[in-house]
């Protein structure tokens, strides 16, 4: 091999490696803290539930409104939150191992995180930062079974209504 072709080895390895690093950490498990007091009235159903809280995250953002969805046991919300490297799910409830994916609003999934069972607090890591003023969404889906996170392998989870059990937010 010629310094060139040595060249090109080394920076492929470095990408390699990076890239490795991006997905190990959206992979790994992380909890956070969050405060929650509520400020309001809810409303309930077996679909669809907005409560008006005052949250207030690790980052100390506020946040004042929290969705949530329902469908066959498995519910997760979500509050208004300041923009970041990281999603904060308020709680989740779920029957099988199951992943928390966020979307931008064009549908791409920015991280993933695999839960085991259901809790509360729950930061998911993004591969890329959430954008002030704009709105995602965390969705479920049913693990196969590999433990690896795929939108076209794994099983989306829907409601009755064949939509998302989803939680809608904004980055604030």
């Amino acid at each position: 091999m010629d310094n060139k072709d040595w060249q090109w080895f080394g920076g492929g390895f470095a990408a390699g490696v990076i890239i490795m690093g991006f997905i190990w950490i959206a992979m790994t498990s992380h909890t956070a803290k969050v405060a929650v007091s509520d400020t309001g009235t809810s409303t309930d159903s077996s679909i669809i539930a907005s409560t008006t809280k005052r949250v207030t995250t690790p980052n100390n953002a506020v946040a004042v409104n929290e969705t949530s969805t329902t469908a066959s046991g498995e519910t997760i919300s979500t509050v208004d939150q300041s923009a970041g490297i990281i999603a904060y799910i308020s709680s989740v409830t779920v029957m099988h191992t199951t992943w928390i994916a966020i979307k931008d609003t064009n549908g791409r999934i920015l991280g993933a995180h695999r839960i085991e069972t259901s809790g509360t607090n729950v930061a998911v890591n993004l591969l890329r930062a959430m954008v002030k003023g704009q709105t995602y969404q965390a969705v479920l889906y049913v693990d196969n079974g590999d433990k690896a996170f795929s939108s076209k392998t794994d099983t989306l989870v829907v409601g009755s209504e064949r939509a998302p059990v989803a939680s809608t937010f904004k980055a604030q």
